[in-house]
C-alpha cells in the first residue's frame, strides 16, 4: 500500500510539473495580425485530399476559367477585399455578364483557422485557411466534384487529349451516357489559391 501511494504521489507530481512547465499558447487574434486584410485575386483552384483512384487530379492547379455559371459562362476574375473592420467586398466577373458584387462581414476563428464570409446575397460560407504567408492565401471547402478514374482515362485517350479528358464533363465533349459511365462525384477539398494585390 505504501508503494502504491508513493507511485500515485510521484505520478501526480509529474503531471503537475508537466502542466506547469508547458502552458498552452495564447490564441492569436488574426484581425490584429491583419494578414488577411487586403485585396486578393483568385489565381486558380486545386483538388486536394482526392481518393487514390483519382490521384491524377490531386494537388494540380487549374485555371479559374474552368469555373463557370450553370450556362457555361467562364469566370474571368474573382476579387476579394477584406478590410480591417471585418467588412469584405467580393467582385466576380463571368464572360458575358456584368460584374457581380456583394458585401458582408468576415470573421476568422484563430483557433480553427475557419474564415466565415456572410453577406445578404449568399448563405454563410465557411473556408478553412490552409496557407496565409506573404502574398499567398489558400482557402478550402469540402465538396464533391465529378471526376473520371485514372484507370478509365486510357479508354478515352484516343478520343480526347489527356488534359481535356479531365474537364470534358464541363465542355459538353462527352455524351450523357459517357458521363454516367465514366464520372463519379468524388469527395474532396476544393482549394482556392489567391494572391494579394501588389
Amino acid at each position: 500500500m505504501k508503494n502504491f501511494l508513493q507511485s500515485v504521489l510521484l505520478a501526480f507530481s509529474l503531471v503537475f510539473i508537466a502542466s506547469c512547465s508547458s502552458e498552452d499558447p495564447e490564441p492569436v487574434d488574426m484581425l490584429l495580425d491583419t494578414n488577411e486584410v487586403g485585396t486578393w485575386y483568385l489565381n486558380g483552384f486545386i483538388f486536394s485530399g482526392v481518393e487514390e483512384a483519382y490521384d491524377s487530379y490531386n494537388n494540380t492547379q487549374y485555371d479559374i476559367s474552368l469555373l463557370s455559371l450553370n450556362d457555361g459562362s467562364p469566370l474571368v476574375y474573382y476579387e476579394l477585399t477584406m478590410e480591417g473592420d471585418s467588412v469584405f467586398e467580393r467582385k466576380q466577373k463571368y464572360y458575358g455578364y456584368q460584374v457581380l458584387r456583394d458585401t458582408g462581414v468576415w470573421v476568422l476563428d484563430s483557433l480553427t483557422q475557419v474564415l466565415t464570409l456572410e453577406s445578404d446575397l449568399l448563405d454563410e460560407e465557411d473556408f478553412e485557411v490552409l496557407l496565409n504567408e506573404n502574398d499567398d492565401l489558400y482557402m478550402s471547402q469540402k465538396t464533391t466534384f465529378p471526376m473520371i478514374r485514372d484507370d478509365s482515362i486510357d479508354a478515352l485517350e484516343a478520343r480526347y487529349p489527356v488534359d481535356s479528358v479531365r474537364i470534358a464533363y464541363f465542355n459538353d465533349s462527352l455524351s450523357d451516357d459517357e458521363r454516367a459511365a465514366y464520372y463519379k462525384n468524388v469527395p474532396l477539398d476544393l482549394v482556392f489559391a489567391f494572391s494579394r494585390e501588389e
